[in-house]
């Protein structure tokens, strides 16, 4: 059986910074990419929220950003997925 990936590298960031910006219900990171992008990744303690949940905030943000009101753009994980599970006892053992 492999090991999940680290969030970081399933989405693409190898190599990126992380700087912890909250932790409350769920943890926000500050992702600096080698290149210098920025972006921000929320990581959710499990079953805090469904995908349905998390779907309909992102829906509703594509919805705000129509209108021509300012929000966040979600980036999808290599495969495509706006949403990864990950098993932090097995991703962060070294």
């Amino acid at each position: 059986m492999s090991r999940p990936s680290p969030p970081i590298l399933v989405a693409g960031l190898k190599g990126a910074d992380l700087q912890l910006l909250k932790h409350r219900e769920n943890t926000v990171m500050k992702v600096t990419t080698l290149s210098g992008d920025c972006y921000a990744m929320r990581i959710h303690r499990l079953a805090y929220r469904s995908d349905v949940d998390l779907l309909s905030e992102l829906q509703w943000l594509d919805s705000l950003r129509a209108t021509g009101i300012a929000t966040t753009e979600a980036r999808p994980a290599l495969d495509d997925a706006l949403f990864v599970t990950v098993s932090t006892l097995r991703c962060c053992r070294s």
